[in-house]
């Protein structure tokens, strides 16, 4: 009578618990040696979303480059005017002293020998108040529009209005003279070009409000979207090396009792 040996349901359940755990084993292999999760490779909505995102914040550095760069233009235009309030300033100071009816002719010259010094570092700051190869306070009226919107669509837009600054009602004024009079004519030039300094101040304060606020909101829009991407395309290291750990464990024992139970047909038939 022949005797047929069959493999057991157990044999069948042992052998594949081994080339179950061999298959989570290379998978953690798989993502900690690319940095890239197994069900995202083999994702296409996962990829499209995590391309999405990257050229989202690819435009969001862009935004941010262009955001930086006026808070750069308004900010060096507006240091340049507060120096120039400080010398206005002076300038009013030196005015109201020579209106003084008790001033002589001789205390007057020496004053306008300060006004005249203060007149030409007004001009020196004006002149000198340039990013790259842009005139920011010149008297010629001028525009510089930046789009800070990751899809630069203009909507947000913010444009600084440069030059427009005219000193020429300072540039025979004077405070020399046997009488008040010529001192009084220059306290009234530098009320009106301290007035066009001070909305100039204000112009260019409320762009670099504006600025600042805009280059903030990037960089928190930045910041989540390299987390949201990081979570889609990035391998979680420590829950893969979990893994990798507690399969490496299960593998030994695996094909160890695998190996026993290969060993029941055998012992069936010393039974013979």
């Amino acid at each position: 009578m022949p005797v047929t040996l069959t493999p057991t349901v157990t044999m069948l359940e042992v052998a594949e618990e081994p080339c179950r755990t061999r298959s989570a084993l290379d998978k953690s292999y798989r993502a900690l040696s690319s940095g890239c999760p197994a069900r995202v490779s083999g994702d296409p909505m996962q990829l499209a979303i995590g391309r999405g995102a990257k050229h989202q914040m690819r435009a969001s550095a862009a935004a941010e480059r262009h955001a930086s760069e006026g808070l750069a233009m308004a900010q060096t235009a507006g240091d340049a005017l507060d120096r120039m309030q400080g010398v206005l300033t002076r300038m009013r100071d030196v005015a109201a002293q020579s209106c003084d009816s008790a001033s002589s002719h001789a205390a007057r010259e020496r004053a306008d020998a300060q006004y005249t010094a203060l007149k030409a570092e007004l001009e020196r700051v004006q002149r000198d108040a340039r990013y790259a190869d842009r005139d920011l306070l010149g008297a010629r009226p001028d525009a510089a529009t930046f789009h800070p919107g990751p899809n630069d669509t203009g909507s947000g837009s913010v444009t600084l209005q440069l030059g427009g600054l005219d000193l020429s009602a300072l540039a025979a004024s004077s405070v020399t003279g046997a009488d008040s009079s010529s001192a009084e004519q220059a306290l009234s030039a530098l009320c009106g070009v301290e007035a066009l300094v001070s909305d100039k101040r204000a112009h260019f304060g409320e762009a670099v409000e504006q600025l600042e606020t805009v280059v903030k909101g990037i960089n928190t829009v930045r910041l989540n979207l390299t987390a949201a991407n990081s979570r889609i395309r990035d391998a979680d290291v420590a829950a893969e090396m979990a893994s990798l750990t507690i399969h490496q464990i299960l593998c030994q024992p695996g094909v160890a009792v695998a190996a026993q139970a290969g060993q029941l047909p055998q012992l069936a038939l010393n039974l013979l």
